[in-house]
Order: structure tokens, then C-alpha cells, then sequence
């Protein structure tokens, strides 16, 4: 997963392999809801509250707070995020050790480069 993120919004992004991406790297759409198809985030209720004097630390901690506990409620308009069902996949992963499959990850024509 690739998080973007300002003081103000958060975009994330699948990657397709564990490797340390380039500037030539595609980007996938991340395979959650509330997920827009240019990769920000509806934070809904959530009340982003990030001190102009935190640490990167604190940054990414406040981020990954945010989104890990919200709700994720929805998919946004007609994009699928996914190749299939996403709520299915979700399914099928919990409470098991398997790996999220790969291969149901759409690419949106967007590489690292695209984002900096």
C-alpha cells in the first residue's frame, strides 16, 4: 500500500509487488471503500486534527489513525476498486493467514512519478 498525504488529505494506492517502488512503479486503486477513483480518501466524520508542528512520526501515525479507524462504509459511485466483489475478498481474507490476492488489483494508469 502506498499512502500520499498532505496535512489536509490522504490518497492511497495498491501495489502490485512487495518491492520498494520507483518513479516508474504502477499504481493500483486501493482495494477499499471510500476510496475515489483519483485514489483520496472520504474521511467522512472524521475530524483531521494534524499539528503543524508533528513530527513525521506523529504524521504518519495520526494518518494511518484516521483511516484504520474509520468507517468504511461504501464503495464511492460505480468504481470498483477491484476485479470482483470487494466485500468477498475482504471476506474471504478474515481470520486467515492468506495473503491478499494480487490479482484482483486494477491498475489506474498512474505511476509513482504521477503523484510527486
Amino acid at each position: 500500500m502506498l499512502w500520499f498525504a498532505n496535512k489536509n488529505s490522504l490518497a492511497v494506492f495498491a501495489l502490485a509487488t512487495d518491492s520498494r517502488p520507483t518513479e516508474k512503479t504502477p499504481l493500483h486503486y486501493a482495494p477499499f471503500f471510500n476510496i475515489y477513483e483519483d485514489g483520496r480518501v472520504c474521511m467522512g466524520t472524521v475530524t483531521i486534527d494534524i499539528k503543524n508542528s508533528a513530527s513525521v512520526e506523529e504524521f504518519i501515525q495520526a494518518w494511518e489513525s484516521y483511516f484504520f479507524n474509520s468507517y468504511f462504509s461504501h464503495l464511492l459511485g460505480s468504481h470498483s476498486p477491484i476485479k470482483g466483489n470487494c466485500v468477498n475478498v475482504w471476506k474471504d481474507l478474515i481470520g486467515t493467514d492468506k495473503p491478499f490476492p494480487k490479482k484482483v488489483l486494477k491498475g489506474n494508469n498512474k505511476t509513482l512519478k504521477n503523484l510527486l
